[in-house]
C-alpha cells in the first residue's frame, strides 16, 4: 500500500508502507493555481494524473492518506509565566535587574545566560521578523542596540499578532 504524508495544504511525499520514498504529489485541486488535477514526480521525471485512482493504477496499488497528528505548539515549561523551549535544560535562574527578568543557563557548568518567552529577531534587510523561543542575553544586547527585537511575549499568539504590526 502506498502512504501519502502531507508536506503543505496542497503537496505530499509518496511512500511504500516500508517508509521507502516514491515520490511528491502535488494536489492542485487544493492549491490556488490555476491547474488542476495531480502531478506526481519523482526521480523518472512527472507525470500529471486527472485524480489520485489513476495515479494509484500507475503504481498499480491503494493509496492511503496518513492521519496528520497535531502537536501542541505551546510550551509546558515557564519562568515567570515566560515559556522556554521544551528542550532547555534549565539551571541557575535568577532575577537580573538589568533586564527585569529572570535568566537562566542551560546547563549547571554554563556560564551563557538566556531570557525565557518569546522574542522577535527583526531583519532590517530582509523587513521580516523571525520568532524564537528564548534567547541567549549576547543576542539581546546585540538586536537590542540595534533596535531589531521586540519582546518578551507570553504566547506565540501575541507574537504572530505583533509581526503582523512590523
Amino acid at each position: 500500500m502506498a502512504i501519502l504524508r502531507k508536506l503543505t495544504e496542497y503537496s505530499y511525499i509518496i511512500e511504500t508502507d516500508t517508509k521507502e520514498k516514491i515520490g511528491i504529489v502535488v494536489d492542485y485541486s487544493n492549491s490556488s493555481s490555476d491547474k488542476t488535477g495531480i502531478e506526481f514526480f519523482s526521480t523518472r521525471g512527472r507525470i500529471a494524473f486527472e485524480s489520485f485512482d489513476a495515479l494509484a493504477k500507475l503504481i498499480g496499488d491503494k493509496i492511503q492518506m496518513e492521519e496528520v497528528k497535531v502537536q501542541d505548539s505551546e510550551s509546558k515549561k515557564f519562568i515567570d509565566d515566560y515559556p522556554i523551549n521544551e528542550t532547555d535544560s534549565v539551571h541557575d535562574v535568577q532575577e537580573d535587574s538589568e533586564f527585569n527578568m529572570k535568566t537562566f543557563s542551560k546547563s549547571k557548568r554554563s556560564k551563557k545566560r538566556f531570557l525565557p518567552g518569546w522574542w522577535i529577531v527583526y531583519n532590517t534587510e530582509t523587513s521580516t521578523g523571525t520568532p524564537r523561543l528564548t534567547i541567549s542575553v549576547d543576542t539581546y544586547k546585540e538586536k537590542e542596540l540595534n533596535k531589531t527585537l521586540y519582546g518578551p511575549f507570553k504566547t506565540y499568539m501575541e507574537v504572530t499578532f505583533q509581526m503582523k504590526k512590523l
